[in-house]
Formats: C-alpha cells, sequence, structure tokens
C-alpha cells in the first residue's frame, strides 16, 4: 500500500475541453490584443496632448485641449471596460463548458442508461409474451 501511495496523481487530459478552451482563448486574446493597442493609442495620444500645451507654468488648458482630454479619458475607460468585459466573457465561456460537462455526466449518461434498461425490458416481456 505505500507504494501505491507515493505514486504521482495521474491526470487524465480531455482532448476536446482543451480544445473548445484554446479556440475561445484564441478568439477573445485576438479581441484583447485589438483594445489593448487601442488603448495604448489612446494613452500615446493623450501624452502628446499633455506635452503639448504651449504654457507648460500654467494649469489652465485650453477649452479645446480639456475637451480632447475629457474625450481621451473617456475613450481610456472605454477600452479597459471592454477589456474587463472580454476576461469575463471568457471565463464564463469556460466555465459553461464545465457545465455543461457536469450535466451529461450527472443527467444525460444515468437517463440514457435507465432509457436503455426499460427498452430491454420491454423487449424481454415480448419475447417471453409470445
Amino acid at each position: 500500500l505505500i507504494g501505491l501511495k507515493s505514486r504521482a496523481p495521474f491526470a487524465r487530459t480531455f482532448d476536446r475541453v482543451e480544445a473548445l478552451q484554446r479556440e475561445a482563448d484564441a478568439r477573445f486574446r485576438e479581441t484583447e490584443q485589438r483594445l489593448q493597442a487601442e488603448l495604448a493609442d489612446t494613452e500615446r495620444r493623450l501624452g502628446e496632448l499633455q506635452s503639448a500645451r504651449e504654457d507648460t507654468s500654467s494649469l489652465l488648458m485650453s477649452p479645446e485641449q480639456q475637451a480632447e482630454v475629457e474625450r481621451f479619458q473617456q475613450e481610456q475607460l472605454r477600452i479597459r471596460r471592454e477589456l474587463r468585459e472580454v476576461q469575463r466573457e471568457l471565463d464564463s465561456s469556460i466555465d459553461r463548458l464545465g457545465t455543461t460537462l457536469k450535466i451529461v455526466n450527472i443527467a444525460a449518461v444515468p437517463l440514457a442508461l435507465l432509457v436503455i434498461g426499460v427498452f430491454v425490458l420491454v423487449l424481454k416481456r415480448r419475447r417471453g409474451a409470445q
């Protein structure tokens, strides 16, 4: 018994699950990369706008500069929100897959066995009645 306990646990991989996870991950990572690029561009433009102020000693900006800074900040918030949503969607798709597998394992397989058992029982009774 000691020899059995010291063995490393065996983890069987689920090829289909891993393929679905890789597919979902690739799809969402593509979106995430696009949004990250947009965010970097927005932050770069915001930095350029703030460094391009004519009067660097003054804390006041022109109304146009204030409007641009506000617009860039709103864009930055929107992109970050979309990035969080993409991550949530990735997590939820993996969770949905896990839930589906649990339902199949817990309910569908026993239900299929029950249907097969009833079918076999009906066949035996019909043959016995003839």
